[in-house]
């Protein structure tokens, strides 16, 4: 009798159920269901991702950090934004120290790094009658030769100019 019933109960039900595939398809996943904890070790590798697919607004701030970029990529290592009198404006300015900043002289800025530079670029800050020069090598006056020197002029010679100076 219980065998019977169980053949009765099978039957009503329409049937053991028998999967059609044994790959799970894109079109077998509700979209959003798979998870990070779904994937395997190793399973999302460069080649199975789209060109573009990752970009700024998907990724965690700081997720990123320089070890993680490959070869050839630059970026800045460096930036302050230095007042006319040779300060640096904490607040807007990162792994430049205000004892790194020196004005030796009028127009002639210096600053000390702890790491050797590949290039710098420098921009008059509120002042657009302003003409700069950086140089990694050569002394505008004043510098020690390990560091980077800028000079501001206007059309009369050497003035003391707000900048920014952005380091790689």
């Amino acid at each position: 009798m219980v065998v019977l019933a169980a053949v009765v109960s099978i039957g009503a039900w329409g049937g053991p159920a028998i999967a059609t595939h044994l790959t799970v398809r894109t079109g077998d996943i509700v979209n959003g269901q798979v998870k990070t904890p779904d994937l395997g070790k190793g399973a999302v590798t460069r080649p199975k991702v789209a060109n573009q697919a990752i970009n700024s607004p998907k990724l965690k701030d700081g997720g990123v950090l320089r070890k993680d970029l490959g070869n050839g990529v630059v970026a800045a290592r460096a930036l302050a934004l230095v007042n006319a009198d040779g300060t640096v404006d904490a607040a807007r300015s990162k792994n430049i120290a205000a004892s790194a900043v020196t004005n030796p002289q009028t127009g002639i800025y210096c600053v000390d790094l702890p790491f050797t530079p590949l290039s710098a670029q420098t921009t008059p800050h509120a002042n657009i009658n302003t003409t700069m020069n950086v140089s990694l090598a050569f002394d505008f006056g004043g510098c020690a030769g390990t560091e980077v020197s800028i000079s501001t002029r206007n059309s009369t010679g050497l003035v003391d100019r707000a900048f920014m100076i952005v380091i790689f």
